[in-house]
C-alpha cells in the first residue's frame, strides 16, 4: 500500500514523494515543472537511480545511474549504463567517485562528481547545507554530522548500552559497525499474503502503517516477511487453503528440516540475510512478529534460526530479544510451543509474547477460535478449523474478532484500528 505527500518549499517548487511500507522506502520524486526527475532502481536495496524522463519509442543512454558499495553500504563510484566498448576493453561511464574518512567526512581531492548523486556514506542521503555549514546525512530518525562523527540527536535506546556515549556513532568503530535506523521487529503477516497484490489485505496495511509510525516515534526498523503461501491468485479463499493446510500439518510439533516447507524457510532466510547485510549495534534488539497462520511459520522458523545459527552465518551467541505470537493457531499446550519454552527457558528467546496479543471477551476468555487452533494434533486441527470456519461464516461473521482484525478493524475497545491496537501493546510491553 503506498501513500504521497505533497511537500511544498520555499521556491514555490512543489514535490510529490511516494514511499511504500516498510519503512519509508522513496519510489518516485516528481517535480510540478518538469514532471518525473528521480526513480530509484531497487534489487533487496536501493541499486541506483534513473534520472529524468525519455521519449516514448526511443532509449537514451546515462540515465540510469548504479552504485558501486563497499561492505559498510558507502556509495564509492556511481556508474550509468552508457558502457563504451572498444576490441580490447570494455568500460561503463564514471559519474561520481568518492572515497571517506572512517566517520563520513570526504577525503579532500579524492572525489569527482558530474552527476550530483545524493546518497553516500552509508548509502544515506546527503544534504550538503546540513546544520552549522557542514554534509550531514539522514539516517531517518536521526541526522548525521561526518565531521564530528556524532548525532544531532541521543539515541533513543541509549539506555540499553551505557557505556556509549547516547550521540556515538556505530559504538565508535565505523570501519566494522553501521547504525542501521534502529532495533528491528520483523512482521511476518498470515494467510494468502502476498506482496505483488496492488491491494494487500487491510490489516497488512495498518500493520506495517503502526510499524513506520514506531520507526518514528522509537527508531524501530521493520521488514515485512513472506510466511504464507505466494500466490497470485485473487481469489481470498483459494489462496487460503494452501496456508490453512500448513497450519494443520506443521501447527503442531517442530518440523524436522528448514526445506520442509518454503514458508518455513523463507522466514529463516530473510531474516538471516538482513541481519547479516545490516549487523546489530550494541543494544538493539531482534524482534520477531507472526500474525495468525504467520506465527506457525515464524515459530518454526525462530526454532531453526536458533539452533543453527552459526549455520546461518549469525554467531552461536545469536538470540531473539522478543517473539510474539499474534491471533495464534499454535496451542500453548503443544510439541511446537513446549520448544519454544525451552529456548525461552536457556535465554535463546528472551521473551515470548502469547496471551495479551490473542483476542479477548470482557471476562478475560479468549473469544477467538484461531488461537490454539492446530491444537496438539491434526485432527484437532481439523475439527478446531471447521467449527472456526462455520462460527465465522454462518454465526458472527464480519463481527468475529478474526475476521474484524484482518479488516484492519480492532477488537477491543479503545482504538482505532487492529494496527493501532497491536502498536499499543507493544508499547505497553516496550517492545522497540
Amino acid at each position: 500500500m503506498f501513500y504521497t505527500s505533497l511537500i511544498p518549499s520555499t521556491t514555490s517548487l512543489v514535490a510529490d514523494f511516494s514511499f511504500a511500507h516498510p519503512g519509508g522506502r522513496l519510489l518516485e520524486v516528481t517535480t510540478h515543472f518538469s514532471g518525473l526527475s528521480e526513480t530509484p532502481i531497487y534489487g533487496s536495496s536501493r541499486l541506483g537511480q534513473h534520472t529524468g524522463g525519455q521519449a516514448a519509442g526511443t532509449l537514451r543512454l546515462g540515465l540510469r545511474q548504479y552504485e558501486l558499495t563497499n561492505h559498510l553500504g558507502n556509495v564509492l563510484a556511481v556508474v550509468t549504463d552508457n558502457i563504451r566498448m572498444i576490441p580490447d576493453s570494455t568500460w561503463a561511464q564514471v559519474v561520481q567517485t568518492n572515497d571517506y574518512y572512517a566517520f563520513g567526512s570526504a577525503m579532500p581531492g579524492r572525489n569527482f562528481s558530474s552527476a550530483n548523486y545524493r546518497y553516500g556514506f552509508n548509502g544515506k542521503e546527503k544534504d550538503s547545507n546540513g546544520e552549522w555549514g557542514n554534509i550531514a546525512y539522514d539516517f531517518g530518525a536521526r541526522v548525521y554530522n561526518p565531521s564530528i562523527g556524532r548525532w544531532f540527536a541521543p539515541d533513543p535506546a541509549f539506555k540499553d548500552y551505557v557505556a556509549y556515549s547516547p550521540y556515538n556513532f556505530g559504538a565508535n568503530n565505523p570501519i566494522v559497525n553501521i547504525d542501521s535506523d534502529g532495533k528491528r521487529i520483523y512482521f511476518i503477516p498470515g494467510l494468502g499474503y502476498n506482496p505483488d497484490m496492488r491491494n494487500p489485505e487491510p490489516y497488512v496495511t495498518g500493520v506495517e502503517n503502526s510499524l513506520y509510525d514506531y520507526l518514528k516515534e522509537h527508531n524501530t526498523y521493520s521488514l515485512t516477511v513472506v510466511g504464507s503461501n505466494p500466490s497470485n491468485s485473487k481469489n481470498g479463499l483459494v489462496a487460503r487453503i494452501p496456508d490453512m493446510k500448513f497450519v494443520v500439518n506443521y501447527g503442531q510439533k517442530p518440523a524436522l528440516s528448514v526445506q520442509s516447507d518454503i514458508r518455513i524457510a523463507n522466514v529463516a532466510n530473510v531474516i538471516a540475510q538482513d541481519i547479516i547485510n545490516n549487523p546489530r549495534n550494541p543494544g538493539e534488539q531482534i524482534n520477531i512478529l507472526g500474525t495468525s497462520q504467520g506465527s506457525v511459520s515464524v515459530a518454526q522458523a525462530s526454532i531453526f534460526l536458533l539452533e543453527n545459527s552459526e549455520q546461518y552465518g549469525l554467531g552461536r551467541d545469536f538470540k531473539i530479544d522478543n517473539l510474539i505470537l499474534a491471533g495464534s493457531p499454535v496451542d500453548i499446550d503443544s510439541k511446537l510451543y513446549a520448544k519454544l519454552k525451552d529456548l525461552e527457558s536457556t535465554g535463546r528467546i528472551g521473551k515470548i509474547h502469547y496471551d495479551k496479543y490473542q483476542s479477548k471477551n470482557k471476562k478475560g476468555n479468549y473469544n477467538d477460535q484461531v488461537t490454539g487452533l492446530a491444537g496438539r494434533s491434526k485432527f484437532q486441527a481439523v475439527r478446531r478449523g471447521i467449527g472456526f470456519l462455520l462460527d465465522a461464516l454462518l454465526v458472527r461473521g464480519k463481527k468475529h474478532p478474526h475476521l474484524k482484525a484482518a479488516a484492519d478493524k480492532p477488537t477491543e475497545e479503545g482504538y482505532d484500528s487492529f494496527g493501532g491496537q497491536l502498536k499499543g501493546q507493544l508499547e505497553k510491553d516496550k517492545i522497540h
